[in-house]
């Protein structure tokens, strides 16, 4: 049984505890934000534990019990004070919202990553790390690359992408794509965990091929077909307007982005080989106009169906990496590689896939000599197929556009091949027939392409008067047949053949199915005799300040015209003998009084 001393002292213990839940009462709702933590609550509740625990103890120091329960109150107060002061000054900031198609392992939170593409290896390439171009394009990982192999922000249709190839931000946000990223869960619903993110702005993609035609319908109806391996490198190009994510919480609660755009050169992934091999595309029937019939067979006619088809020709189509040295019959053009013909400065490009000019020359060296034959050496090198031209010269200006002088052509990294040999000024001028092979490997185990020269020209400046009254033919001739074997053994004075295929001036009064012009082909035998020569194969050949298409800088075709070894009966006076002349321009058999020069042949 307690004292009376200690009835007195439960009696003012019991005024005190009323005292401290009064205390209580009004200083919680005030300060009931200070405490941001359970540890503070749990404070508090102990606090009653205390005061309840030790009322046996009231009647021995109930001064001292007044004073802990005091202290107690005033460190919580003082300990909260703090916390809202912290919490006051230093703000939380966390991330910001961002897009990602990958669940969250690669955020789109710039500019530069929202124009990213994904290869299908994992490879991770954005506007800023992308260092790819039309020279150094990027080479997909696997030849089974599609167009849907290189992801991109912008959905495929297949992906429910209506809109494809351009997609609104804000649709991007909520299924079925579920692109919206917080790391801090700021824009979802805390219930149902719904996006609630808000954004504006679009981005759209555009597929391109080497020859700028538009192919992005063709990734939007078939996204899981391959890339052509002869119209790459493909580009394609990312562009976004100003886009904005915001998010209602969360500091910061918003990503903003500029708008931009960026473009990206890729290869795919295929099998070295040689697409076309390319002489000057001067003249053929892209260059002249539709009508002209300047194209034959093996060319890539940049003419379909009558209509000019929005790109120049490549040059000549490869059918295989072989070449099989049988040149009888018009059907041995579809067996042989370009070239059979050549001269000295001549050049030409081979536009490769799955393999680039640089490894080919580390293949086999920048300097190749014939495996069969000799004294005719290939120089390799790196270019862009670019012709030059004057297109005021044209027949067809429209056609051009926008390749207007000074170049023409589809602009494209290629490896480009230069024929040294004899000239009129060498000291060795002997040929003969000379098999090339280049290969794909230094092992030297795959070929990559394979031709003969069959032919070796030789242009003089030795004038060769085509003029030529009845009696003096034999000795004009004589003449320049002398002149030709002073070259060296197996040289003789070009035919009509030997320079040109024109089916109007062969005729005489024929049509012109090739409107007195060369018809570009390979060359062939028909019984025993060469049918095409080296305008058809090469070209333009003209080299001069006054030419139009000065393609060839390096060559000794300096003259306008050559005459050729092949008399034809006059137009006005049968009595009179006419040594026509071809004129390299374009490989139109001339038959007035022009001066022309000698070229000479082997064999």
């Amino acid at each position: 049984m307690l004292s009376s001393s200690c009835l007195v002292t439960n009696h003012k213990l019991g005024l005190f505890n009323r005292l401290i839940a009064a205390m209580l009462a009004i200083y919680l709702p005030q300060h009931q934000h200070s405490f941001f933590s359970f540890k503070d609550l749990f404070t508090v509740n102990l606090l009653f534990f205390r005061v309840n625990f030790i009322k046996p103890f009231f009647c021995l120091k109930p001064m001292l019990i007044n004073v802990l329960v005091i202290n107690s109150l005033l460190t919580l107060s003082i300990n909260s004070t703090y916390a809202l002061n912290t919490s006051t000054v230093n703000v939380i900031n966390g991330s910001a919202p961002y897009l990602t198609n990958d669940g969250g392992m690669t955020k789109a939170d710039s500019t530069e990553s929202l124009l990213g593409i994904t290869l299908s290896d994992g490879t991770v390439i954005n506007a800023s790390n992308d260092e790819s171009s039309l020279v150094t394009p990027i080479e997909l990982p696997s030849q089974d690359d599609t167009y849907a192999s290189i992801q991109t922000i912008v959905p495929l249709p297949a992906a429910g992408n209506s809109s494809y190839p351009r997609v609104n931000i804000i649709d991007l946000l909520k299924a079925p794509y579920n692109y919206f990223g917080d790391d801090d869960g700021d824009g979802y619903d805390d219930v149902t965990g719904e996006v609630i993110a808000t954004a504006s702005g679009d981005i759209g993609v555009k597929w391109e091929n080497i020859n700028g035609i538009d192919v992005t319908d063709t990734v939007k109806n078939n996204a899981y077909s391959k890339f052509i391996e002869c119209d790459s490198p493909y580009k394609l190009t990312l562009t976004a307007s100003n886009v904005e994510l915001n998010t209602l919480y969360g500091e910061p609660n918003k990503s903003s982005f500029m708008g931009g755009s960026h473009n990206y050169y890729i290869n795919p992934k295929v099998e070295p080989h040689v697409c076309y091999a390319q002489p000057s595309p001067l003249y053929d029937d892209g260059t002249t106009g539709v009508g002209m019939f300047f194209d034959g067979s093996g060319w890539d006619s940049a003419i379909i169906s009558w209509n000019y088809r929005g790109y120049p020709s490549k040059g000549f189509r490869i059918n295989g990496a072989r070449n099989s040295g049988n040149y009888d019959g018009e059907s041995s053009i579809y067996k042989n590689n370009f070239p059979s013909t050549g001269s000295n400065g001549l050049y030409f490009y081979l536009l490769l896939a799955g393999i680039s000019p640089e490894a080919v020359i580390a293949a086999n060296g920048s300097s190749i000599s014939a495996v069969e034959g000799g004294n005719v050496r290939l120089s390799l090198s790196t270019g862009i197929t670019l012709w030059e031209h004057d297109s005021s010269f044209l027949f067809n200006n429209a056609i051009m556009y926008p390749y207007q002088a000074p170049l023409y052509g589809v602009p494209q990294k290629a490896l480009k091949i230069t024929l040294n040999g004899p000239r009129a000024t060498s000291n060795d001028k002997s040929f003969s027939p000379s098999t090339f092979r280049l290969y794909a490997d230094s092992r030297k185990s795959k070929i990559l392409y394979e031709f003969k020269l069959m032919r070796w020209y030789i242009p003089t400046d030795i004038v060769y008067q085509n003029i030529l009254i009845d009696g003096d033919l034999s000795t004009t001739q004589a003449k320049a047949e002398e002149e030709c074997r002073r070259l060296g053994k197996g040289y003789r004075l070009t035919g009509m053949y030997d320079l040109t295929y024109d089916v109007f001036k062969e005729k005489w009064h024929a049509i012109p199915p090739t409107n007195n012009n060369a018809l570009r082909q390979l060359s062939y035998r028909k019984d025993g005799e060469w049918v095409r020569g080296i305008i058809n194969e090469w070209g333009s050949l003209y080299n001069n300040s006054f030419s139009h298409t000065r393609n060839y800088p390096d060559s000794d075709w300096v003259h306008e015209a050559y005459g050729i070894a092949d008399p034809l009966p006059g137009i006005n006076d049968d009595k009179n003998i006419q040594i026509p002349s071809v004129n390299i321009y374009n490989g139109s058999v001339l038959s007035g009084p022009k001066v022309s020069y000698l070229a000479c042949v082997s064999p």
